[in-house]
């Protein structure tokens, strides 16, 4: 007989649909992020042309004189600064998706003003 240590704990689980698979915890689900990694695509491009980015978040509350919450403004602000020409870019907006696109096409600008910056794609 094969000790527990020894054995594969796929190869233990197999034919007992009873439990779950090794490693993920009971009642949850597997999921798959994609949205994620596409908002981040626009920052990624930046990156890889040599700024250094930030992200920040933001909640405004506005409020009536007599101090009664009306609305919460969410604010997502992106900064970023380049390597080699310390030049510093920024955008604000109520999405991260729409303030990466905004900083994107700033950095874009910024790399044709300055001939040594290039932004890749």
């Amino acid at each position: 007989m094969v000790r527990m240590a020894l054995q594969n704990p796929l190869r233990r689980h197999a034919g007992r649909p009873d439990l779950p698979p090794p490693g993920r915890p009971v009642g949850r689900s597997l999921r798959r992020r994609h949205r994620a990694s596409l908002r981040q695509l626009d920052r990624d491009l930046l990156e890889r042309s040599g700024w250094r980015t930030t992200l920040d978040f933001r909640e405004n509350h506005v409020r009536s004189e007599s101090g009664e919450l009306l609305e919460i403004e969410s604010v997502w602000v992106a900064e970023a600064e380049h390597v080699g020409s310390h030049g510093v870019i920024g955008a604000h907006g109520r999405s991260e998706s729409r303030v990466w696109a905004e900083l994107a096409a700033a950095a874009r600008i910024r790399s044709d003003a300055a001939p040594g910056v290039r932004l890749k794609r």
